[in-house]
């Protein structure tokens, strides 16, 4: 099974406490993504479980010394993970966990205007679930 990690919530009013919110533009990408990797057994967490003030990128202070424990324990359960964006990489690199960096679905991510990037993240993914990436 694999796990994939973002920063934090969504700040989105009305969201519930889903960690995917299918009703985001984020969470929409997420899923076509899911599609695109042919994935259905997977698993999503956040480095925190608390949207930030006002949607502020996440900061390492927010972050408890307990969360991080506890990350690194379920992270152990999961043949691969996948980092949704730049912070949440940084983190797992910080615990010496193995993974995969995907850029984050938002929208505002520059990098989607880029499609052929994308696609070969994507590429780049299937590879590293498959054991063809190391």
């Amino acid at each position: 099974m694999i796990l994939f990690i973002g920063s934090n919530p969504s700040h989105v009013a009305g969201v519930g406490d889903t960690l995917v919110h299918t009703g985001t533009k984020s969470g929409n990408r997420f899923s076509q993504w899911m599609t695109a990797l042919n994935q259905t057994d997977y698993r999503v967490t956040n480095i925190v479980n608390f949207p930030t003030k006002n949607n502020r990128p996440l900061k390492l202070s927010d972050i408890s010394g307990s969360r991080l424990q506890e990350l690194i324990l379920e992270c152990a359960d999961y043949e691969k993970i996948i980092a949704l964006g730049t912070f949440p990489s940084r983190i797992l690199k910080s615990l010496y966990i193995k993974h995969f960096k995907l850029p984050h679905p938002s929208p505002t991510n520059r990098q989607h205007n880029k499609p052929e990037f994308i696609r070969e993240k994507l590429n780049e993914c299937k590879k590293y679930i498959t054991g063809e990436l190391l």
